[in-house]
Formats: structure tokens, sequence, C-alpha cells
């Protein structure tokens, strides 16, 4: 397993206004969006060397760039300097994509529910054991403690689960689900804990959360306003793309982490109209398979003040997905590359009009 980082890209593309990006202004008062993850570089993400940062302003109008990474799979990248500083990354998925699969942790080979319900294990195992293309860890769970994080073991679930309709968790109260259809179809709502097994069927994957921070294109106005790294899922407005997006968090020097409103806001931006707020914190991870078949971590974990070193979760959800043709995402980053160098050139020639003034 690598684990690797992606790199902030500048693009000559301007950034939407603050009004249309409908965040506030204190929170994008410095934008990158970054267009491709990097699967060489061995460093962590460094802002202090990362490249010019593409600042948002009112007359800016554009939209997010997105970089190819599996057929019906993109990636994405926010870096935020204010309020606090906070990277945050997405992958956007295609439902309607040929190849496209979403697959949640399957049952305990010892399986009892509400004691034995899931095995533990870090968010690269999950992707690696299932050959997938992009993972995100999933539900809060119990038992929880300095030492079911760092072991492999027995855990419960809270909340629902469920995978290639089978019931791994039953729905509870409070606890809301994202669940993706065998039909291809995706939803975030409030299950009935008396779920059918007729209705389990239907359901390829299904997990749980906790605070439903966007719903029809609004933003819940959550009073906990802790900052914390966190885990989200998202849906567009058609149902037709998933959004997975985490930022890190506890790292002042890297990110320092989100409250839950802001988690709803930057959905909204990269395009979901419902969201719903995963587990969090240490166990925050997000996992890519690189071109060479290995787990890369595209994020910094910080797991018991120790970034980078993965948690053991009870679950996790991802996406099984196609390779891309040959040379789409070499030539997507040439473009981008290309986008890079003249966002520099256009920034040296005005640096030099404003000393000639």
């Amino acid at each position: 397993m690598k684990k690797l980082a992606p790199f902030l890209v500048s693009s000559t593309c301007s950034l939407r206004s603050l009004a249309s990006l409908r965040l506030s202004a204190a929170t994008l008062a410095a934008v990158a969006v970054v267009g491709v993850a990097d699967f060489t570089q061995t460093a962590p993400f460094n802002v202090d060397s990362a490249p010019a940062v593409v600042r948002a302003d009112d007359s800016a109008d554009s939209g997010v760039v997105w970089a190819p990474l599996y057929r019906g799979v993109e990636y994405s990248q926010l870096f935020v300097e204010t309020p606090v500083l906070n990277k945050w990354q997405v992958v956007k998925i295609d439902l309607q994509a040929r190849g496209v699969e979403f697959v949640a942790t399957g049952r305990n080979k010892n399986y009892e529910p509400e004691k034995r319900e899931t095995w533990r294990q870090t968010t690269a195992d999950f992707l690696d054991e299932n050959k997938l293309a992009v993972a995100v860890n999933a539900n809060f769970y119990n038992p929880f403690n300095a030492e079911t994080i760092r072991t492999q073991g027995d855990s419960n679930l809270l909340g629902f689960g469920a995978s290639d309709g089978v019931l791994v968790s039953k729905p509870e109260p409070g606890r809301p689900a994202f669940v993706v259809y065998k039909d291809k179809t995706a939803k975030i709502c409030d299950l009935d804990p008396n779920i059918s097994d007729e209705e389990v069927k239907k359901i390829q994957a299904g997990v749980a959360g906790s605070n439903i921070v966007l719903k029809d294109g609004v933003v819940a106005e959550i009073a906990n306003k802790d900052r914390h790294p966190r885990t989200a899922v998202g849906i567009s407005a058609d149902g037709r793309y998933v959004y997975l997006l985490i930022v890190d968090g506890r790292q002042p020097k890297h990110s320092v982490g989100a409250t839950l409103t802001e988690v709803g806001e930057t959905l909204k931006y990269f395009g979901a109209s419902v969201g719903l707020n995963l587990d969090g914190g240490g166990s925050t991870t997000l996992v890519c398979r690189g071109l060479d078949g290995l787990s890369q971590i595209l994020n910094s974990p910080a797991n018991s003040g120790v970034p980078r070193n993965l948690r053991n979760n009870a679950n996790g959800i991802g996406v099984r997905a196609a390779n891309l043709a040959p040379g789409v995402r070499e030539r997507f980053e040439k473009k981008m590359k290309r986008a890079a160098e003249k966002a520099e050139e256009a920034k040296k020639a005005a640096e030099k009009a404003e000393e000639t003034k």
C-alpha cells in the first residue's frame, strides 16, 4: 500500500462568483480547484510548496474542474484559507456509467446482529479486498476505543448497513441512510427500522450517518459548530451523480476541519442537492486504486494525533469502475499543466504591470 497525496493545480479557468457558489465569503476568501491527482509524488500535500492558489472574487464565473480517474469516476479538490485552513477532496461517480458498481462492507463471517455485524479493517484494506476504484469510511460504530481503532476485529454498525441485497445492520431512528439500489438509483433518507427483506434485496449498497446536511438544495443550519475531519456523501438533484466528500482536520498547518454546515455548503458547491454526514474524525479516509493497482491514500487522516495512520473502521463504501481508455488521464494532466503555466504567466505579467505604474 502506498501513502501518496494529490497536489494542487492552478487553472486559468476562473471560479464561480461567491454568490453562485452559495458558500459564505468568509469560507471562500481563497479557493483552488484541483483537476488531477498525482499518483507519482511520494511527499504528503504541502501548502507551502503548492502552486499558486486561484483566488475567488465576485467577478469570477466558472465551474469545478474535474479530473478523470476511472470510467464514470472523477476527482476534484477545494483549498480554503479562511476562516481556517481546510483541504477538501471529492469524488464524483456517474451512476449511469457502464461498469460502475457501489460496494459496502458485508457481513462478518461470524455474523450476529448488534454484536458481530462486520469485521473492522482499514479503508485501504477494504478497497484492496473488493478490488475497488475508490473508497471512503462510512458508519459510526462500536465498540469504539483506543484498542479497537488500532486492531481488526468484530464491530457493530450504528444505523443501517446493507451489501448486495443482504442486511448487515437494521436502520435506527436519528441515523439517516445513504442507499444505492441495484437499478442504479440512489437516495438519502430515514429508513423504516422494520425494513422488509424484499426492500433490502433491491439494495446494492447502504450505509448510515448522523446528520442530513443538505436537502433539496438547502443547506441545513446545524447548531453544532465543532470542527473535525469529515466524511460525507451527496447526490445530485437529477439523481445521476453521487459525491464522496472528505475534509482533513486536526492538522493546523494542513487542514483544520469543518463544521457540519460547511459540509453541506461544500457538497452543494460541488453539485449535490442532498447530503449526509458520515463518521469522521480520525476515521476520515479517502483511498483510490492507482494505475499500478495498489491502494493510494489521497488524504491525510488524523488518527490519535498521528497523521496518515489509518484507523480500523467498521465498514466502508466504495465503487468498482473500469479503467479509462489509454491516454485519457495523461492527456488531462498535460492540459492542466499547460493551464497552470498560463496562470503563472498571467500572474507574473500582472505583477510586472503593477510595478511599472
